[in-house]
């Protein structure tokens, strides 16, 4: 290759930097462009698995098939040890060589050259090496070529491995998802007793490193509370790993709880699974309710069995030592009499409960909330918008069915709307109320009559509220002969929520009375 086109491949390379691709593809871009302007034969890139081995990341002509050396043993070996460049055109006369790596892959290695792998701190990270020359002999300005592409390869693997890094200190959920909700002061705060005791609970829960499921509707914040029991638990220094189970295909699932082993299947590279990424540390599994039974046979072993395996391999097992949190919108109570979540999974996951209410069983905590978001948004955007009293009663109204996070994506769009005025108004909030019907039991006939049932004596629009969730439930209820699961599930809210309902309701007669 002549110097024009070594220069104009080595800027291809550096480009590929820019690209939006992982760090096996990028390792591969870089082996090949070795290969092509060394005019080699084929090219690896080895990296150090432990002080005894190495194995190689990228290894051209293997088709995805890796390559174990040993530290002491060989030219990679060498190179290892005394970090020191190697170029060797009769490779099979050479002390170092070993010919056993030739015997298992089936090739005659004649020419190498080799160059050391130092990050930032000098330290070896593995080998970059070609092969056998198509001009019969590499050259000295072969192996300074191939010093310019370490560095490229010793950076594109420091680079993905700080990036990963970057991403996961800086990362911040936003407020709709509840994912950051636990670590602003005032989210576990409420202004209704019951609510409050919940959270009060949450210490001792998170103190006790115990198995513990979150009930609650959708956007109520139960990733929030997932990491407040880590965050204040003995794990706290270990990893907190989510996996949103509804959000995972059945035939894949099994590889994001366990990984996958080397060679599962043709050009597979070994990859750690949830479990084995939360070792030391909290495994969250979000939407628990959702998986299928065959998946929640799979769970139940990993948390009874101390061996797991890979997907691909019962040979090489490994141990994994966590905590875990699920979340659900279900009722699995229902699920269990219904045949659609297994018992004994429950009670394994089901070892502490933490239900958390919807927004619209907590008016009263709404500006405290919404204050807290907007300082949120105007923490993300550099301004310092605020509401107005009127804005603040506006929100008060609605049901918030999407609870928390329909919350933040109001107040977003409030904030579109309000333009450049500093103060959010209510007709920078647009609501559309919906009533739920499908499957409780009501016909929609007789909702404009439940809404009138009873509310004309009301003396506040809380009281309304109670009124008409009380006409709700009741109807539904004797529509279901009274069955509290069965009622719950209809509504789509927990039997907890149902209960309050209820209690709610006798509360405010007796204290009227």
């Amino acid at each position: 290759m002549d110097e024009k086109s070594e220069i104009q491949t080595l800027l291809d390379l550096g480009k590929s930097f820019y690209a939006p691709i992982g760090k096996i593809e990028r390792v591969k871009k870089i082996v090949d462009a070795a290969v092509t302007v060394t005019n080699a034969d084929r090219g690896t890139v080895f990296l150090v698995e432990n002080k005894k081995s190495l194995k190689s990341l990228i290894a051209t002509g293997m088709d995805g098939h890796p390559i174990r050396v040993s530290v002491d043993q060989g030219i990679v070996g060498y190179i290892v040890r005394t970090q020191q460049a190697i170029l060797i055109n009769h490779a099979q006369n050479d002390i170092r060589f070993n010919p056993a790596v030739d015997k298992k892959t089936h090739y005659e290695t004649r020419q190498i050259l080799g160059v050391p792998l130092l990050d930032s701190h000098q330290e070896v990270l593995g080998v970059i090496e070609v092969l056998n020359s198509k001009n019969g002999a590499f050259t000295e300005s072969d192996l300074q070529i191939l010093r310019v592409v370490s560095l490229f390869t010793s950076l594109a693997l420091e680079w993905d491995d700080q990036t990963q890094k970057i991403r996961a200190t800086q990362r911040k959920p936003s407020l709709g998802t509840g994912a950051d909700l636990s670590r602003r002061e005032g989210f576990m705060n409420s202004k209704y007793p019951e609510i409050q005791k919940i959270y009060d609970q949450l210490k001792s829960y998170a103190k006790s490193g115990a198995n513990v499921l979150i009930l609650g509707e959708s956007g109520t914040g139960k990733e929030g509370v997932a990491r407040e029991l880590h965050l204040k638990g003995p794990r706290r220094n270990g990893p907190f790993i989510a996996l949103n189970c509804a959000a995972i295909p059945e035939t894949l699932f099994e590889a994001e709880l366990f990984g996958v082993a080397e060679g599962a299947a043709t050009g597979t590279i070994a990859r750690k699974g949830k479990i084995e990424l939360a070792n030391h540390g909290t495994l969250f599994l979000d939407e628990v309710g959702d998986l299928p039974l065959f998946l929640q046979a799979k769970l139940l072993r990993a948390l009874e069995d101390k061996n797991l395996y890979r997907v691909g391999s019962e040979r090489e097992s490994f141990h994994s030592d966590f905590r875990l949190v699920c979340a659900t919108h279900r009722d699995l109570e229902a699920d269990l009499t219904s045949g659609h979540f297994r018992e004994d999974l429950y009670y394994r996951i089901n070892v502490a409960k933490v239900e958390l209410a919807p927004l619209r069983d907590r008016l009263d905590d709404l500006p405290d909330l919404a204050n807290y978001i907007l300082e949120d948004l105007n923490h993300e955007r550099s301004l310092n918008k605020t509401f107005s009293k009127q804005a603040l009663q506006k929100i008060r109204t609605h049901s918030w069915p999407g609870n928390i996070r329909e919350l933040r994506n109001k107040i977003e769009f409030a904030m579109i709307q309000s333009e450049q005025s500093s103060t959010l108004l209510p007709e920078h909030f647009s609501f559309t109320q919906r009533i739920r019907t499908h499957q409780a039991g009501l016909e929609t006939e007789m909702l404009p009559q439940v809404f009138k049932t009873n509310i004309s004596s009301a003396s506040s629009l809380r009281e309304m509220r109670l009124e008409f969730d009380f006409t709700v439930v009741n109807e539904c209820l004797k529509n279901y002969q009274g069955n509290h699961t069965r009622t719950a599930k209809a509504l789509g809210i927990s039997r907890e929520t149902l209960r309050q309902i209820l209690n709610r309701r006798r509360l405010v007669l007796k204290q009227a009375s």
